[in-house]
């Protein structure tokens, strides 16, 4: 046991993978039905729509100065990826598209998936293109892009098992989460205590992905993130830098 809240529920830790885990758990069942009316987030951006005039002022500056700008991790694509023309993503939990698109305008070539079917149908009619299930993903994809969604999942593996079906051999996973490391807790442990609980039934930690990418060659690291040692990074080995910070990176060659 790493943690407790409300006198019943409990984050635990797999002595076997090191996944940090809420138990009571979640369903796969539940997980969709809950993600499709129940999910509410008061920050007034994330499960609910901003007004037209505010989405307008979003659109025409491509989310410049807004909560959704994807700058950050566009740049962290570029020094990856350099030149992103025709660099063909899947964003896996796109939710509203507002992340797609501005892929899409660096010249990307973007695919969605979406549990949620409200906020699928309103980023197609940003002109972004959703998968309906994850059975029509295809292997066509140089980089699979996920933020901020493996920690709401029932089971890690759900992610994973939809990275391997879309990645071409060689592409890039690159996924944000929690840091539910150890390092963090250490260094912020009111922080540490907000980041799990009902909407994140898993806290991963930087020794869990090491050990499920023990195959691959990785870069795990924590906020904030260097530029400089994500793009000098060879590709080819397994790096781990600090993990103190909230937010946890993991790139990794497939």
């Amino acid at each position: 046991m790493v943690d407790t809240k409300y006198g019943v529920t409990r984050l635990l830790e797999c002595q076997d993978c090191f996944l940090r885990f809420r138990h009571p758990a979640d369903t796969e069942k539940f997980n969709f039905s809950f993600y499709q009316q129940r999910y509410v987030q008061p920050d007034t951006i994330t499960t609910e729509l901003p007004s037209e005039e505010k989405l307008k002022i979003w659109l025409e500056s491509n989310f410049k100065n807004s909560p959704k700008n994807a700058r950050s991790h566009i740049d962290i694509l570029r020094a990856l990826s350099g030149n992103l023309t025709h660099v063909h993503v899947l964003d896996y939990g796109a939710s509203w598209g507002y992340t797609a698109l501005q892929f899409k305008h660096e010249g990307m070539k973007v695919s969605c998936y979406e549990i949620s079917e409200v906020r699928a149908d309103f980023g197609r009619k940003l002109g972004i293109n959703y998968y309906a299930a994850i059975d029509e993903i295809d292997c066509i994809h140089d980089v699979f892009y996920s933020s901020h969604v493996i920690e709401h999942l029932p089971s890690p593996e759900i992610l994973f098992n939809v990275a391997s079906r879309s990645l071409k051999k060689g592409g890039l996973l690159i996924l944000f989460c929690p840091n539910g490391s150890a390092d963090h807790q250490k260094a912020n442990k009111a922080n540490y205590h907000q980041g799990w609980g009902l909407v994140h039934p898993l806290y991963l930690t930087g020794q869990y992905f090491a050990k499920k990418l023990k195959d691959r060659p990785y870069f795990i690291t924590s906020s904030p993130f260097s530029l400089d040692k994500i793009g000098n990074w060879d590709k080819k080995s397994q790096l781990i830098t600090d993990l103190s910070g909230h937010e946890l990176l993991v790139i990794s060659i497939w």
